[in-house]
C-alpha cells in the first residue's frame, strides 16, 4: 500500500528546520513583512548568533 500523502507544511524539513509559531501584534507583523518576512528574521538571527559567538548548526548536548 502506498503511504498517505502528508498535508500542509512539514513539521521538520530534511535539513532539520522546523515550523514555529509566534504571537505578534498586527503592526509588528506588517513591519516584519516590509523588511522581508521570514528570510529577514532568519538573517537577523544569524547576525545575532555571530555577534554572541554562538556556532550555527550547533548540536544540543
Amino acid at each position: 500500500m502506498p503511504e498517505a500523502k502528508q498535508f500542509g507544511r512539514p513539521r521538520k524539513t530534511p535539513a532539520g528546520g522546523q515550523t514555529v509559531t509566534f504571537y505578534l501584534p498586527k503592526d509588528v507583523v506588517s513591519w516584519i513583512k516590509e523588511k522581508g518576512g521570514a528570510s529577514w528574521i532568519r538573517q537577523q538571527a544569524y547576525k545575532a548568533m555571530e555577534q554572541s559567538g554562538e556556532k550555527m548548526n550547533e548540536q544540543k548536548k
